[in-house]
Formats: C-alpha cells, sequence, structure tokens
C-alpha cells in the first residue's frame, strides 16, 4: 500500500473535532486524484478549502501556491497555521508570514496549534 493510501484515523478526528472553531484548508502536491482520495476516504468535508498542485499548475513550496492559499481563506498570512511533514515547504511559509509547524506528531502539532491559541507561556 502507498504512503497516501494510509489514514491516520486519530488525526483526522481530531481535524474533524476542531472544525467548529477552525477554518481547514489542504494544500497538496498529491495527484490530480486528490479529490477522488478525499471523498474515498471520507474526508472532502473536513477541509473548507482544497489546493491541488496538480490542478493549479503550481506546487509547494512555490510561493504563489501560498499567496493563493492566502487569496481563497481571505485572512493575512499571520492568522494561518501552516502544517506540512515537510520542513522545505514550512520554511517558505514562514517566509511569507505564516506561523508554521512541521508535522512530525499529532500530539506535537496539538501543543503547537494549543500554544498559539493560548499565547506564549508566562515563567
Amino acid at each position: 500500500m502507498d504512503r497516501v493510501d494510509l489514514v491516520d484515523e486519530e488525526l483526522v478526528a481530531w481535524a474533524r473535532g476542531i472544525r467548529a472553531g477552525h477554518r481547514l484548508a489542504a494544500l497538496s502536491n498529491a495527484g490530480a486524484d486528490l479529490e477522488r482520495r478525499l471523498d474515498h476516504f471520507g474526508l472532502a468535508d473536513v477541509f473548507e478549502v482544497v489546493l491541488n498542485s496538480h490542478r493549479l499548475g503550481l506546487a509547494k513550496p512555490e510561493r504563489a501556491i501560498y499567496q493563493l492559499a492566502i487569496d481563497r481563506l481571505g485572512v493575512p498570512p499571520e492568522q494561518i497555521l501552516f502544517v506540512d511533514d515537510k520542513e522545505r515547504n514550512t520554511a517558505v511559509a514562514e517566509q511569507m508570514g505564516f506561523r508554521t509547524h512541521t508535522y512530525l506528531s499529532l500530539r506535537g502539532l496539538q501543543t503547537a496549534l494549543a500554544r498559539i491559541e493560548n499565547g506564549p507561556a508566562s515563567d
């Protein structure tokens, strides 16, 4: 089974749980079948915006695709947490003003989001 055919059910459940208070978007370098895969795995309703690099003719880490995400979401980059499992993609997003997190685990992502929502901890 190809890695893209694996779904982290815990991550999906968490994403579904936070949708009420957050806008979720997918910015993917997946192939032409991204939307079909989202439908197949029951994920199409998780994302408000889906940006498929194959269909757009742009790919991460091209700056133009990040700008398109900003435009489609209609919010400034500093209000967006960009999450990706490749540091080269988060590095460009950070240069453009996004808050970023390089995904290694759900727990790490949860901690990063909590830190943003709760502000810096005071010592």
